[in-house]
């Protein structure tokens, strides 16, 4: 009987085929290194959390097109100014999501060859959140320019009568 070895990656891996009578040697091998994409998960987290605050600043600039149309141009102006508050809160979220993209950058290009594939990806997906950031971003900011036009022209009209 040849003694056989088997290769284990971890301490409590099940093992299957053995044979009785049969002697065996395991071989205990370094396991395979695991990604640590926590640089890529903030930045995703960090520009998806925004997307709540989004929806308050469209809610603002609703309300105060509703105001401004029937009259109330006090409380449109107070509603653009919540939305303007918004935005900023946005551009806050964005501009920390960029440092932890640029760390998850440095990680995939500082990455071993087995993770390499996995660092690069989540770096990408970092870069693509923070694409969809910003041009959710300049839609709000466009919408927001446009709502305080509506806003300024009903209350000059509101003056002239």
């Amino acid at each position: 009987m040849a003694e056989i070895k088997k290769e284990v990656r971890s301490i409590g891996q099940r093992i299957s085929g053995l044979q009785a009578g049969e002697t065996y040697t395991f071989v205990l091998k370094r396991p395979k290194p695991t990604a640590d994409l926590t640089n890529a998960r903030r930045c995703i987290k960090l520009t998806t959390g925004y997307l709540e605050t989004a929806r308050l600043a469209v809610d603002e600039l609703e309300q105060a097109h509703q105001h401004a149309s029937i009259g109330d141009i006090t409380e449109a102006q107070r509603s653009v100014q919540r939305a303007k508050r918004c935005v900023e809160r946005i551009g806050i979220a964005i501009w920390d999501a960029r440092g932890h993209a640029d760390n998850a950058k440095e990680d995939a290009t500082d990455s071993p060859g087995d993770t390499k594939s996995a660092y690069d990806l989540g770096a990408k997906a970092a870069d693509l959140s923070i694409q969809h950031a910003e041009w959710i971003a300049k839609g709000i900011e466009e919408s927001m320019r446009a709502v305080s036009a509506f806003v300024d022209e009903s209350s000059t009209r509101t003056i002239e009568q």
